[in-house]
């Protein structure tokens, strides 16, 4: 980007393009179809994080600073959904000169795409599936193959598995990644100050750009955690189910040899795991099974008797009546006037298809 200040050459131009292009795919973990055919008037439309936003008085001054440097915009995605596209500082800077030397590159006015190349066609752009699979071999990786659109997108996937997220966090994540099929429901929430605030952290996490754990994102955006004053005992009371903190984690994996190979992050997602498999089968056992009463044959015959004019007329008695007939005979205790009305429609029913 420096060589290209100083003096234009279409060789750094495309090299910067192209540079930026799987810079994107690779820290969003986008599909390859939805970089390379980013328009320029989508991206025109980004967003900043705005300075009033009520976050930001919790942040530090390098989280401000770090996330202040982001932009937000809306590329077309599967089936024309608008997927979010995170831009750092850096980046930005560099998709502002390309814009720069688009007319001197001789690209077509007609062309929208904002990685646009020059040619015969007005449409030609740069392909990121290409790209990649040429940078992952020049890059020297011990498994090039494995650096493709799909495995990343996984990838981020399974390190937020470990983060414990609830269920609000992790609905964000999957509408941010398009694994949300009603993903245009949800439009006011994927907003750009979500997208700012917690994507940003998250997927520099999984790219390494920062030094803190995923576990401490998690931690930060309301992933609430009780004390837990001993070792992970399952308690018959609900309400006294904790979620163990990270150091309890660490120090049970320090002690037990079987846990040696599991980290903290790990240890307490699994036991997480098990309160809520927990809590779910008490509040099953609560539920207690409704026992049906057989409808005897004197109570056949006193329906037949006492609703001889509504069988005559074919009509359903109302609940008003049904409640007037169980009070006046006790032959129907333990019945109520839905299940009175619903017996005598069945016994219509039979007597109708005889």
């Amino acid at each position: 980007m420096q060589c290209l200040k100083k003096e234009y050459s279409y060789n750094n131009w495309k090299g910067l393009m192209s540079v930026i292009l799987i810079s994107l795919q690779l820290f969003n973990r986008r599909r390859a179809g939805e970089m390379d055919r980013a328009k320029i008037e989508d991206y025109l439309k980004y967003e900043r994080l705005k300075d009033d936003y009520e976050m930001l008085g919790c942040m530090s001054a390098e989280e401000k600073k770090r996330q202040k440097g982001y932009i937000r915009f809306l590329s077309r995605g599967k089936r024309c959904r608008g997927v979010p596209v995170m831009v750092n500082r850096e980046k930005f800077e560099g998709i502002q000169m390309i814009l720069k030397f688009r007319k001197q590159t001789n690209i077509s006015e007609r062309n929208p795409y904002l990685f646009g190349l020059p040619g015969k066609d007005d449409f030609n752009h740069l392909l990121a599936t290409r790209l990649l699979n040429q940078y992952s071999k020049l890059c020297g990786a011990k498994k090039p193959h494995t650096l493709c659109g799909t495995e990343l997108r996984k990838h981020i996937a399974t390190k937020c598995g470990t983060m414990n997220l609830g269920g609000v966090e992790l609905k964000d994540v999957a509408d941010y990644l398009g694994h949300n099929e009603n993903i245009h429901l949800d439009h006011y929430r994927s907003s750009a100050t979500k997208d700012i605030v917690r994507m940003s952290n998250i997927l520099e996490c999984a790219q390494g750009s920062i030094n803190e754990s995923l576990d401490e994102i998690g931690e930060r955006y309301s992933i609430s955690e009780n004390s837990c004053n001993g070792i992970f005992e399952e308690s018959k009371n609900e309400d006294n189910f904790n979620i163990p903190t990270s150091d309890l984690c660490h120090d049970v994996i320090s002690s037990n040899d079987i846990l040696s190979r599991r980290s903290a992050t790990q240890l307490k997602a699994y036991v997480a795991n098990c309160i809520e498999k927990r809590k779910q089968s008490l509040k099953s056992d609560q539920h207690t099974k409704v026992q049906r009463k057989h409808w005897g044959s004197a109570e056949r015959n006193a329906v037949l008797t006492l609703f001889q004019d509504e069988m005559k007329n074919k009509k359903l008695p109302s609940l008003k009546r049904c409640e007037e007939v169980l009070k006046e005979n006790s032959i129907f205790e333990g019945r109520t006037p839905i299940m009175l009305k619903a017996f005598f429609n069945n016994t219509k029913k039979k007597k109708h298809d005889k």
